[in-house]
């Protein structure tokens, strides 16, 4: 008579532990779809912040290829005169600088550092085409260099002092001792972004 008397009780204790299951896992359920629901409405943020079109790339980079300084330099006695043109109409410029290395000897790409300029120019930013003009006292035989700073991006021209004579150079892009550092890695750094 006793079991009779507490089969219902049995019942009433599984039927309340399967319900604190059910809601256990339905809890859990929900928080997991919740959490899911937020990442991936942060990844869809992430992606629209730096998702760019086919178009807004190539205006970048025409812009990031029209944007390339052109320096002039040339001796005058014991100077160096230069002029600096630079064309900023679609760049947020945050830093904008140059300064000079001397060396007796003509430096590789890869020697060129700014670790070595310790006097920097700094300069104030002007919306679209512009001209610096720049002088470096006092030069002697060797080699100079000077390197413009654009934001992150290196700009380096040299030009070498003879003695008894005036070295005159004139400096575009196009000449073959150019040489542009972290321009050609962040474009194609931005391609391979892009094109996944």
């Amino acid at each position: 008579m006793k079991l009779k008397s507490q089969k219902g009780s049995i019942t009433l204790f599984i039927l309340v532990s399967l319900l604190l299951f059910i809601a256990m896992v339905v809890s859990v359920y929900t928080f997991m779809k919740g959490k899911s629901g937020s990442i991936n409405n942060e990844l869809k943020q992430i992606k629209s912040k730096y998702e760019i079109s086919d178009n807004d790339l190539t205006n970048l980079y025409n812009s990031t290829i029209n944007f390339m300084p052109t320096i002039n330099l040339t001796r005058n006695q014991n100077k160096v005169n230069g002029r600096i043109t630079l064309n900023t109409s679609n760049l947020n410029i945050k830093v904008l600088k140059y300064g000079w290395v001397k060396s007796d000897r003509e430096l590789a790409k890869n020697e060129l550092s700014t670790e070595n300029i310790m006097d920097w120019t700094f300069l104030e930013n002007q919306e679209g085409n512009f001209n610096i003009d720049i002088i470096k006292e006092d030069v002697q035989v060797g080699y100079y260099y000077i390197c413009l700073i654009v934001n992150n991006m290196e700009f380096w021209k040299g030009i070498e002092i003879e003695p008894l004579m005036a070295t005159n150079g004139s400096f575009t892009p196009e000449d073959s001792n150019w040489n542009v550092t972290n321009i050609q890695d962040a474009l194609d750094d931005l391609y391979q972004l892009y094109s996944n």
